[in-house]
């Protein structure tokens, strides 16, 4: 019994720690992509975190307002309107950001 239980408390120990080693790998699915953070789709949720976090905690906001600041203005193809929200939007940031320091 003495061997059983003893065998038993070595298994459990060797089984405990080897779960760090499967908890350090990353899965990632075959065809999934990392979105770029200054994308359109990205500046939209960073813009999105700020929003959220502008009553809340301002600290927070304050980190999402630099993130969003510091992506490049989009060029390429796009509608006056949506070079307008960008540009109120920046502007916006920009404000907050001065205000906040």
């Amino acid at each position: 019994m003495k061997k059983t239980f003893r065998f038993l408390v070595i298994c459990g120990v060797l089984a405990l720690l080897s779960t760090s080693v499967f908890a350090n790998k990353v899965f990632s699915g075959e065809g999934e992509t990392l979105q770029d953070p200054c994308s359109g789709d990205g500046k939209t949720a960073i813009y999105a975190e700020f929003y959220k976090e502008i009553k809340g905690d301002q600290a927070k906001a304050y980190e999402a307002a630099k993130k969003y600041l510091a992506c490049p203005a989009e060029t390429g193809e796009q509608t006056p309107e949506a070079k307008d929200a960008e540009a109120k939007r920046v502007a916006y940031l920009k404000d907050f950001v001065a205000k906040f320091e």
